[in-house]
């Protein structure tokens, strides 16, 4: 919804996670993404803001978003990557 706030037109994933954030995009409207971009635009910090953002989808909807347990000290996730066949 934050890049919806700040009226973007396209995005890029991937392709499993389009049913989801189609449902998310559609259940939104242009003024509630606005407004949880003006409180995330106060916060100083990533994780002030992840927590924040997880805490709104919530509250809107508990099928639509689950959260994911990040240590409070990590920065980025790197992608998993599957073993190729010819190197194993």
């Amino acid at each position: 919804m934050v890049l919806l706030g700040l009226e973007l037109d396209e995005l890029s994933m991937n392709p499993l996670a389009i049913p989801r954030v189609k449902k998310i995009i559609r259940g939104a409207t242009l003024k509630e993404s606005k407004a949880l971009l003006k409180k995330v635009m106060t916060l100083s910090s990533a994780i002030e803001i992840r927590a924040w953002v997880e805490k709104t989808m919530q509250e809107r909807s508990r099928k639509n978003f689950q959260t994911t347990n990040i240590k409070a000290d990590q920065h980025h996730v790197n992608p998993v990557r599957p073993e190729r066949m010819d190197e194993r």
